[in-house]
Formats: C-alpha cells, structure tokens, sequence
C-alpha cells in the first residue's frame, strides 16, 4: 500500500512538472477549449438517458452542468424533468466543451421491496459527450464521480481516470472488470452482463440501507448515507476501508433473492406497459461470502433454479438429495400411484448440477 501511494505521489510530481512546462512554453496566457482563433467553438447535442436506481419516476428534476477541461463548471446550465416512469429523459442542448456533469433528484422504483420509494434520491454522473450522445445516471456513476474527479486532477486523462475509477469500484464488489461497458451506457432493464452488474450492486446497496434502516420510511436516507461515506472512503486511493461497509455489502450479497429481484422490475415494467428481459443478476453476487461472484463461483444462491426438464423416462419425484453443487439423486416412480398396487420405483443420478440425468 505504501509503496502504492509513493508511486501515485511520484506520477503527481511528474505531472505538475509537465504542467509548467506547457505553461511557460505557452507564454502562460490562454485558457479553456479554443478554437484556434482565441474563442470556443460550440457543438449542439441531442442528450438523452436513463435515470435508474430503480426507474426514476415521473417529476424527477435533471440539471446538466457544463464542464470545462480541468472539470470546472461553466455556469452554463440546462434543466429539465422526467415525464414518465421509465426514468427517460432527452434534451437538446449546446455546449462548448465535451464533458458534463448530470444531477438527477427524484422518488424510485425499489427493485428490493417492490415499492416507489419514500422519499427523493439525489444521483450524479459526469460524462464525456464525445462519447456518444445517450448518457445514463446511476448507482455506479454517482459513486465513480468524485473519484474520477481527484484521479483527472492529477496525472490521468479523463479517459484514464474513468476506467481507472470503475476497475476500482467493481473491486469494492468482487467483480472482475473484463468486458465490462462505461457505467453510463448501463442499463437494469436490458439483458447482458455489463447490465446485471449495474442491477447487482445497485441492489446491494439497496440492501444494505433496507437493512440498516431503523424503519422503511428512513431507506432512502440510510442509502444516501451509505452511497456518501463509501464516496468519501474511496476518495483518495480507490480502496473501501471501512470495515463495516465491507461486511454489510458482503451479507447483503448473500441474503438478496436475486430471482425476486428480476421477477419484481419484470412486473414492474409490465404495469408501465413496458415488457423487458431482466439481466441475470445472480451472476454478480457472493453467495457464500468467499469473494467470489457466483459466475466464477459454484454458488447457486441458496435457491433451485430450472435448468433442464426430465422427459425421458418420465418420473414422479418423491425425493431429491444433493450432496454437492454437482452430484445428487432422484427418488421416485415410472408413473402416478396407481388405486391400487405399487408404481414401479426409479432412481436417477446426476454428476453436472442436473443438466442431465441417467440410472
């Protein structure tokens, strides 16, 4: 850790000397993103995205801030609402400078407890429009958000310091980062693995205030609480410290019913008028608390999942034993119990987890 830290201060040295270097060879005069001619050329976006803990319900309030190249703000700003309980929203808007910050404010889908949530929920992003124009908001880009800031403040390009604050916060949740998309282009309401990661620690999270909460009616406020003090711990290096956070995310990764989890959002759009496939969350949790994601793990979350359907020979299932994730028996009959007599007895065995079944 030490040796970690002297490094990070040495990539900072190294960068403010650069810094001045530009400077004097500029002549120290400038400015802010020119065009060549002394002023700022200004390009139109058609910005548009999701607000998601759960869907942000209708009224929700959104203000996008203009951001110059050191992440300043402008004063150039632009608000809007959310008019439906998808949490969409779309704005044209002009800008001089790629990079913008994203404040949304409003009442939640809570995926956990299947309700809309007591009270308002504040959730931030800063993006780069250069990018693309279609720009989510989140649990995980209101937790990269100052990290990214402290990292682009020192040595890293905005890019760097973006993939550099994601690889850490999935770390936080035992999450391998391969593969994974920018946690603005994620989705909870859309399949696929970089979208299940966003509904896995999103309701984690949700979890853990659930939890924590000394009623329902204080969740919200125990999740900003908990969504601040993680900010704040991984602030300077990237690392939770915190113990008690690292244990409350850990038991509530194995206590989520993840196929609730889907069922509820699932209704949830369907009442909306909206039919979706759920990612498959289960694969980004810890069932057994070892530090592993069960898609790298042999969990199976503590609940049978249908994988495979018995149709030849066909068999009455009187009893079933498992004695690891892969080996286990059935006990039961070739048909129903006849008025009278008994059904000729089956047995049949797996050794894959019950894909396939033999005598």
């Amino acid at each position: 850790m030490k040796a970690s830290k002297n490094l990070f201060h040495l990539f900072s040295a190294i960068a403010i000397v650069g810094i001045l270097l530009i400077f004097f060879s500029c002549g120290g005069g400038g400015g802010g993103s020119g065009n060549g001619n002394g002023g700022e050329q200004s390009t139109n976006y058609n910005l548009n995205g999701l607000i998601q803990k759960g869907p942000f319900t209708g009224g929700a309030t959104i203000t996008i801030q203009e951001l110059d190249e050191n992440l300043v703000p402008t004063g150039k700003t632009y608000n809007t609402v959310i008019n439906d309980d998808f949490g969409g929203f779309s704005i044209p808007v002009t800008l001089s400078h790629k990079y913008v910050e994203i404040i949304a404010t409003g009442y939640y889908y809570d995926e956990v407890n299947d309700n809309l949530s007591s009270s308002t929920l504040t959730l931030r992003t800063i993006s780069d429009l250069s990018t693309g124009e279609s720009v989510n908001i989140n649990i995980l880009t209101n937790l990269a958000r100052e990290r990214i800031i402290n990292l682009a403040s020192s040595v890293f390009s905005f890019s760097a310091a973006t993939h550099q604050a994601q690889l850490e916060i999935l770390a936080i949740f035992n999450i391998p980062p391969w593969g994974v998309s920018n946690f603005d282009k994620m989705d909870i309401s859309s399949p696929g693995d970089s979208n299940a990661i966003l509904l896995a620690i999103s309701s984690i999270l949700q979890q853990v205030a659930t939890s924590n909460a000394s009623s329902p009616s204080t969740i919200v406020a125990e999740l900003s609480q908990t969504l601040s003090l993680i900010i704040s711990d991984i602030g300077f290096d990237g690392i939770l410290d915190n113990q008690q956070y690292i244990d409350d995310i850990s038991m509530a990764s194995q206590i989520l019913n993840p196929f609730k989890i889907k069922d509820n959002l699932t209704n949830r759009y369907s009442q909306l008028g909206q039919s979706i496939i759920p990612p498959d969350v289960e694969n980004y949790l810890d069932c057994d608390r070892d530090g592993i994601v069960n898609i790298d793990d042999t969990d199976s979350c503590g609940f049978w999942v249908e994988i495979a359907e018995i149709t030849s020979p066909s068999i009455y299932i009187r009893n079933i034993f498992f004695i690891d994730n892969n080996t286990g028996w059935i006990v039961g009959a070739k048909q129903e119990p006849p008025a009278t007599g008994e059904p000729e007895q089956r047995i049949l065995k797996t050794t894959d987890g019950g894909y396939t079944w033999g005598k």
